[in-house]
């Protein structure tokens, strides 16, 4: 994923979270060295790193490693084993993610077939919406933030690209989030 100033990538590679400049500079590893796995980097509009990981899996031992148990982690520009924010994500897995590209918004696909917005600075989460034939995907931004798009599928052949976060819409998601 491409930093929202152009400098810089993030991605993972067997599991550990990395970012590098694109042209000078040596590659940099965020998070927990070993025995993490972090997954579906990406850059927020104030520079800093979100992933998701199985770190809350890691620290108690008791627990069977199990993907519904992920976290989403917030790291600062530079790298850090810690965090500066873990929240809790809902229930299934994490398909794909979308980054605002003005506000510390994220939106979430599940396996579960539902739509989230989550503010990565309190951690608060809202379900958007849900289907009932096929996974939502193809979640994205406008330029300004304010609006988003997805796909929904109505049946197995017929689809509909919705709409959310635009003028007139009966729940303002902005002042949800803040």
């Amino acid at each position: 994923m491409l930093h929202p100033q152009g400098h810089e990538v993030a991605l993972t590679a067997r599991g550990k979270l990395f970012s590098m400049p694109l042209w000078e500079q040596a590659v940099r590893q965020h998070g927990i060295r070993d025995g993490v796995r972090y997954r579906l980097p990406c850059w927020l509009s104030n520079g800093n790193l979100v992933a998701i990981s199985d770190a809350s899996v890691v620290q108690s031992k008791t627990k069977k490693l199990s993907s519904i148990e992920e976290q989403l982690d917030v790291f600062e520009p530079f790298p850090s084993e810690t965090p500066v924010y873990s929240h809790k994500l809902p229930p299934g897995r994490m398909q794909e993610i979308s980054v605002s590209p003005r506000y510390p918004h994220l939106v979430l696909t599940t396996s579960r077939m539902e739509l989230f917005l989550m503010n990565a600075e309190t951690g608060r989460i809202y379900k958007l919406d849900d289907s009932k034939v096929r996974e939502i995907r193809e979640i994205v931004f406008s330029p300004d933030g304010r609006w988003l798009a997805y796909t929904k599928y109505l049946s197995l052949e017929s689809y509909l690209i919705s709409n959310l976060l635009q003028p007139g819409y009966e729940l303002n998601l902005l002042n949800l989030c803040k």
